[in-house]
This record gives structure tokens, sequence and C-alpha cells, in this order.
């Protein structure tokens, strides 16, 4: 018993040191763009935040606290920028419907358990094995477009419309575009971190016009005072049945299936040397860091595709980005989370234009995924050496340009390939009108099995030609 302990320990300790030296080699060779990329998920993260802690429904140092060690132990354990993000169905009904802490906490302890025991059963590997690759594409794809149009509809939209300081918003929107126009043409400059920075300069001059309106706290740093909260069984029910049932497939799908998809598009490399995170650990990792924050009224959280493809987008490349936001999260809320909501609030006042394309940003890369669903980015198209020999034995005695392990990617008809495509806006649009992951999954698997049925109803019916024929 002790022996298979201790090689599983000594498997974990191997894989820390080999992640510890990726991510210390990323980290030297570009530490700006790692802190920008750190800080690329903001846009998701900052909005519900504010919302959920603004109204009492969630405690921010309990939040910062639990999502900064949250961060730490996926950047050393992963070595990827993984976001720990808000779970963004039960805080849309929280903030819709008015839950309180103990009833978020029930959905949450929901989500969290059955995700948790998933994972342990093997389930969610098994998962991402039979769920088609378009329909994963698919939900990436729509839920890049959500994330561009509720930047528009919440951000943009408002600026069409004559009121109290469109011009203001409208100026820093575009003063935006021009930064990051800048930053894409330098890939060098870190574009989410000069944002943040330009932020907070911009709220300095806030406060001097509107200081004595703003509740300042009393101290600069106040320590975190923990306060548990134990769902009673109705508490409980409500959450499960409000948001809870709803969360479910939105995290399989979203923050277990289609993060693990788009890691191994990311990190190509880290794929084929097995280093990447797989369903069942993503799907552990979602299940612990809920099952102990959520006692102590932190917000629901989850690793989301969106917020990857965010953090990629804006220069992280290991985990080495996340620890460091981790640690900075882990600060502010031990030490001045009072001083971090009231940011959070004055941002949400002055810095609505910025928000938005911050999230209109991360929904495009997101969305960009879909691109390649008949090509490199689709794993199932790749096939190992071994595979490749089967399919193609003739060839087995002429020299191979490929290493033993390096993949060989398959060809597609173009059939095949309209409907894969076919299969994968089929999802996209069912997940957009119904605004629900588990919709748009639900859609795309039909579509799927109908071309299935239709193969078999085609080679059973040549069949009863071919039979005919003989006769």
């Amino acid at each position: 018993m002790a022996m298979p302990f201790l090689s599983y320990t000594r498997g974990v300790l191997a894989h820390i040191k080999t992640t510890h030296k990726y991510n210390l080699s990323t980290v030297r060779a570009q530490p700006l763009l790692e802190l920008s990329g750190a800080l690329g998920d903001l846009g998701t993260f900052v909005p519900i935040f504010v919302a959920l802690v603004s109204s009492n429904q969630v405690s921010a140092p309990a939040t910062l606290v639990f999502s900064g060690i949250a961060n730490i132990l996926t950047g050393i354990l992963f070595g990827i920028p993984l976001p720990v993000q808000p779970m963004k169905a039960i805080a849309a009904v929280a903030i819709q419907k008015g839950l309180s802490n103990a009833e978020i906490a029930g959905a949450g302890f929901f989500v969290a358990g059955a995700v948790g025991l998933l994972s342990l059963a093997g389930l969610l590997n098994w998962f991402t094995r039979v769920v088609p690759v378009p329909i994963v594409k698919g939900i990436q794809v729509g839920a890049g477009l959500s994330l561009m149009l509720s930047a528009f509809t919440n951000n943009f939209a408002p600026l069409l419309r004559f009121g109290p300081h469109v011009e203001r918003e409208a100026a820093i929107m575009v003063s935006t575009l021009l930064l990051l126009l800048f930053c894409s043409l330098r890939p060098g400059r870190p574009f989410v971190f000069i944002i943040v920075i330009v932020s907070i300069l911009m709220q300095f001059v806030h406060f001097g016009i509107l200081g004595s309106d703003l509740s300042i706290p009393r101290s600069v740093i106040e320590l975190w005072q923990p306060k548990v909260v134990v769902p009673t069984g109705s508490e409980f029910l409500d959450g499960l049945l409000t948001a809870g049932l709803g969360q479910l497939p939105l995290t399989t799908l979203n923050s277990v299936l289609a993060v693990m998809v788009l890691a191994q598009d990311l990190f190509p490399t880290l794929n084929w040397q097995d280093k990447l995170p797989s369903a069942s650990e993503i799907g552990s990792s979602v299940a612990m860091m809920n099952l102990v924050g959520l006692w102590f009224q932190a917000m629901p959280f989850c690793h989301g595709s969106g917020g990857l493809a965010a953090q990629y987008r804006f220069g992280a490349r290991s985990g080495a980005s996340v620890i460091m936001l981790g640690t900075l999260k882990l600060v502010l809320g031990l030490c001045m989370a009072d001083w971090v909501t009231l940011w959070c609030q004055e941002f949400s006042k002055v810095g609505t234009a910025m928000l938005g394309v911050l999230v209109f940003l991360a929904g495009l890369e997101l969305a960009k995924m879909g691109h390649n669903v008949n090509g490199k980015g689709a794993q199932d198209l790749w096939i190992n050496a071994a595979e490749s020999a089967q399919e193609e034995p003739e060839s087995a005695h002429e020299p191979s340009t490929h290493s033993p392990r390096e993949p060989k990617l398959r060809e597609l008809s173009d059939e095949d390939g309209m409907r894969r495509w076919t299969i994968m806006m089929v999802t996209v649009g069912a997940l957009l009108g119904a605004k629900n992951d588990g919709i748009g999954f639900a859609a795309g698997l039909i579509v799927h099995w109908a071309y299935i049925g239709q193969d078999w109803y085609r080679t059973r019916h040549e069949g009863h030609i071919r039979l005919e024929s003989h006769d």
C-alpha cells in the first residue's frame, strides 16, 4: 500500500519540478508579457466580482483569497495560464434574482460535487473521448461570440445614445483601440498591464473630482476576518434548482472539456509531450477550489476557455502568469480587500469602454478557435505513428521524416469537412439562441447522430443493391 503511494508522490514531485522549470524559463524570457497575460481575464472577472460584492452576495476578501490560492496551485501543478473565473450561469441568476450567499453556495456545492464525482469515476475522460470535436469547437465559438455580443450590448451600445459622459467614454474607447493597435504592431508591449495602470491614473483624477462622495476605507491595511456560511436544506435546494442545474453543463463543457481542447490547440508541443492537464485533473481542480472556498462566502469558481484564450491573447504562456496574479489576489484579499472593492466599483464607472474592449477581444480570441475545426486544431484528426502504419501499410518500408511519437494529420473529404462545419455551426446557433451551452451541445449532438444514421442507411441500402445485383 505504501509503495504505490510513494511512487505516486515521486511522480507528482517530478512533474512539479518540470513545470517549475518551464514556468521559470518562460517568465525570465518575457516577464512583462506574462504579467500582462495574467491580467487578461479581468474583463470577465471584474464585472461579475463587482456586481456580487457591491450587493453583499459574496465576500470580497474570501473571493480574492481563495481565487488567489487556486491561481497559485494551478500554475504550479499545470504550468499553463489556466484561469480562475466566476461560474457565469450561477452569477447571472444570482444577480438577476438576488440570491443570498447561502443559496449561491448551495448552487456551487452542487456543481462542484457533481464534477468531482465525474472526475473520480473517470467519466470526464470518457466524456472527452466520445464528444465530437466539432461540438466542442461550436461551444468555444458560441461562448466567444456571446462575450463579443455582451461587450457590445453592455459597453459599446450605450455610446450610440446621447447621455452623460458619452464623449468621455467614446474618447476612452478610441484611445484604448489605438493603444491596442500600437501594442499589436509591437508585440513586446503588455497591453492589459498598460490598461490597468491607465485606469488607476484615471481614478486618481476621478477621486480628486468626487472625493467627498466616496466611502474611503479607514485604514490602508485591514486584515481579513473569515466568516463561515452553512446553507440550510432549503437554501441548498433553492440554489441547486435555480442556478446549479444550468451551470452544470456549462462547467462540464466549457470549463473542463473546452478548456482541455483549447489548451491542446494553444500548446501543441506540451500536448505531444503529455504535459497538459487531463479532463479529470481539471474537473478535480474545479471541485476542490469550490468545496473549500464556498464555506467562507467566496464566489463560485471554474476554469473557462474564454479566460484561457484571453490570458493567452495578452501574452501569458506559462503558469508563472497566474502564479503572479494569484499572489497579488492573495495579498490584496488578506490585507486590502476594501480598497480593491472601491477600485472595482470606480473602474466600472470610469472604465466601461476599457472593459468592453477587453471582453470583446477575449471573445474574439475564443471564437477564432473554430477556424481549424477541419485542420490542425482538431484533436480527433491527429493519428499516431502506429495508426498511420495501419492505414498505410504499403509505405511502411519507406523512411519516415517524422519522429516515432509525432502525430500525423488525417485528410478529410469535402463531404466530411462540410459535415463537421455544419455540426459546429448548429451548436453555435442553438447556444446563442437559447443562451445555454447545454442546449447548444444537445443540438450539435442531434445533428451528429443524424449524420451517423444517414451513413448507416446509405451503407445498408448499398448492401441491398449489391445483393440484388448478384441475384
